[in-house]
């Protein structure tokens, strides 16, 4: 009897578990042409950050973008493509833990698939690896 009991509230508890899953929707991940609109309107804002190629710059570019999404609540288009953007900034200068954390942020807010962009992450970070001190850091 107790064993029943025992298996009939993990099951109630897994029930819970998925209606409070349901219950936190996540926004949708904004079309093409509004992302677009977003990106042209930060490469004018950031365009004297963006014209600066270096590793180390491209991280500062991507801390901004972070930071600045991070104080964006009511324009969701912007927030998704700040987050998409400083990603892919942390990727091209190496930082995977920028990265990582950027992947997080836009897991946690938009209906995206986080673990492929961390599989898509790892293989850029693997192809770009060279040194014993970047394997390290991977």
């Amino acid at each position: 009897m107790w064993e029943n009991l025992s298996q009939m509230s993990l099951r109630i508890a897994s029930l819970l578990l998925a209606l409070l899953a349901q219950s936190d929707p996540k926004l949708p991940v904004p079309d093409a042409a509004a992302q677009k609109n977003a990106e042209k309107l930060l490469q004018e804002i950031f365009k004297d950050d963006y014209a600066k190629r270096s590793p180390v710059d491209k991280a500062a570019l991507a801390a901004k973008m972070t930071a600045q999404a991070r104080e964006v609540k009511d324009d969701p288009v912007s927030r998704f493509v700040l987050y998409r953007e400083a990603q892919s900034l942390y990727t091209a200068a190496g930082d995977g833990e920028g990265a990582l954390a950027a992947i997080d942020e836009l897991s946690k807010l938009y209906a995206v698939d986080g673990v492929a962009m961390k599989s898509a992450l790892f293989a850029s970070l693997t192809k770009a690896a060279k040194t014993p001190e970047d394997w390290t850091k991977l």
